[in-house]
């Protein structure tokens, strides 16, 4: 007798990685579609996973949607990649508007990340609280702009996997500036004091910096586990 086992699987998981997959060969037509390029170049413009490019690109090739050529004129040879004519034609109206939005997010970017290192530049020269306070506030208010202001470009993208992509990126970058600014509290302990609340509402906390705080007693081991449920970035 033939026993069969049926196995469900999680509908979350499938419609996540139903948006993985969509999110990786969107990426990969964007990138194509300003002409032929190399792995490499691909693989910097796409920012995803090695494993993850060769399998949509093997996927893509196979439906007739990437085309695969070898450059002979070159030693080594050279492969390159680009799409189909229609599917270039379709992705070229979307392009432009992601590529704006992505430089635009660069330039905000940079932006906070210069208040960030000027607040970390008074910290570490021991400027008095008051002006510390100042640019911490500047630092703060820069880096959420990131996410207001992307959230305003994402509305103008037709394409709702770039919608999704040019959020992730800018969400990605408010983490990594937060936790730059966040070092500071290390250093100088005295402002912990001053700002915590500051850095409760705008989220930039860190399990180290929590950690600190614990060792230091300025928080509870109550305190502490109700900051990870809370105000940790998940």
């Amino acid at each position: 007798m033939i026993t069969f086992i049926l196995v469900s699987v999680n509908p979350v998981y499938l419609m996540k990685a139903k948006e993985a997959k969509e999110r990786t060969e969107t990426l990969i037509q964007v990138a194509l579609s300003s002409g032929r390029i190399s792995w490499s170049q691909l693989l910097e413009r796409t920012g995803v996973s090695r494993r993850t490019l060769a399998s949509a690109l093997k996927r893509m090739i196979k439906e007739g949607r990437v085309q695969r050529t070898v450059d002979s004129s070159k030693y080594p040879p050279a492969v390159l990649y680009a799409v189909t004519a229609s599917v270039r034609k379709g992705v070229y109206l979307f392009r432009k508007e992601f590529e704006s939005a992505k430089e635009d997010l660069k330039s905000r970017e940079i932006l906070a990340r210069i208040h960030a290192a000027s607040f970390l530049k008074a910290v570490e020269e021991n400027i008095k609280i008051e002006e510390v306070d100042r640019l911490h506030q500047e630092a703060v208010d820069s880096i959420n702009y990131i996410i207001a202001a992307t959230y305003a470009d994402a509305r103008k993208l037709k394409s709702e996997v770039l919608k999704k992509e040019i959020i992730r990126r800018a969400e990605e970058a408010e983490a990594r500036l937060s936790e730059m600014v966040a070092e500071a509290f290390i250093e100088r302990p005295e402002l912990i004091s001053k700002q915590f609340l500051l850095y409760i509402d705008s989220k930039p906390i860190s399990m180290e910096l929590l950690e600190w705080a614990l060792k230091k007693g300025h928080m509870t081991e109550q305190d502490v586990a109700y900051a990870k449920e809370n105000f940790l970035i998940k």
